[in-house]
């Protein structure tokens, strides 16, 4: 009697966790990412911090694994504001590799960034809490996308230091590991260089790299009939505008790009490697990581050889 009514609980709390986990949506996650945005806002006022960053809006269809990847951007960020206080870093997990990345993987990272600013405030000293969030209606990925990376550039204020050229080149390491792991089981043998440093690069010389590092993964999900994020909605109209937070954003969704092609060659517990610390880079040295990487993805000219082995 006892095993049977185990099993029963086990099949109950199975179907609950399905019927939970489907029921999650962009509306759902966008009221959470409205939350930490008010956080965010107390904390300015706490501060007495009265500026305002404005990023630029995308106008694009995105999937959660894009705004995914933001909410790590949150999350590296309030982990600065965390050392700023005198916290300890906590390391920054990577999402699992997944083909169809549904909204809930983005509802719990929002509700992981709400603890950590809880977490926080207490830290602080900070007792006031939020009113109870409007009720939104028909919110989109897009809508979760621009709304955290405002909350990004909102950190940016609190941290009192915005992205320098050692956060995107870590991210553009990041990049080429992911890239290296796709080689790799793809049998690619390559003797491919990094192409020369170019001393007076700018960010958007940066960003024009991993564009073009996008143009490649759009090329080989046209193979295997994947979406692509329409990149060309993602540059700024301004190539002034393009500093080294926009050049971050770009790597975050490369990153998310990756993702899709190492589960489509079962690479799903391969993990992209977590940040390093870096010093005195600057902008030519991402766009030479990124002049690497492209070139290394250039080589993958069928992702389907693996499968067909």
């Amino acid at each position: 009697m006892k095993i049977y009514k185990a099993m029963l609980l086990g099949m109950i709390l199975l179907l609950f966790s399905q019927y939970t986990f489907a029921e999650i949506t962009p509306t759902n996650v966008y009221t959470k990412l409205f939350l930490i945005k008010e956080e965010i806002e107390m904390l300015k006022r706490y501060f007495n911090i009265n500026q305002e960053r404005r990023p630029f809006t995308i106008h694009t269809a995105v999937e959660p694994h894009h705004v995914w990847q933001q909410t790590y951007t949150i999350l590296f960020k309030i982990n600065i504001l965390r050392r700023k206080h005198g916290l300890p870093m906590l390391a920054v997990s990577s999402l699992e590799p997944s083909k169809n990345p549904v909204p809930q993987v983005v509802y719990e990272q929002a509700l992981r960034i709400l603890t950590e600013l809880r977490i926080l405030k207490e830290h602080l000293g900070i007792t006031l809490e939020l009113f109870p969030p409007p009720e939104f209606k028909n919110k989109t990925k897009t809508d979760n996308f621009n709304l955290s990376n405002y909350i990004s550039y909102q950190l940016d204020l609190l941290n009192g230091v915005y992205f320098e050229p050692n956060h995107v080149f870590a991210q553009a390491i990041r990049i080429s590991e992911d890239i290296d792991t796709l080689l790799d089981v793809l049998e690619i043998k390559h003797d491919t260089i990094p192409p020369p440093k170019q001393e007076d690069a700018m960010p958007s010389d940066a960003f024009d790299e991993g564009l073009a590092i996008l143009a490649e993964i759009k090329r080989i999900n046209d193979n295997i009939e994947f979406q692509t994020i329409d990149f060309n909605a993602i540059k700024p109209d301004d190539k002034n505008q393009i500093t080294p937070s926009e050049v971050f954003v770009l790597t975050s969704i490369i990153l998310a790009e990756l993702q899709p092609l190492k589960s489509h060659l079962d690479l799903k517990y391969t993990l992209t490697p977590m940040a390093q610390r870096y010093s005195n880079k600057i902008p030519g040295d991402t766009k030479q990581i990124l002049g690497w990487s492209l070139r290394k993805i250039q080589l993958i000219k069928d992702i389907n050889s693996h499968k067909n082995k």
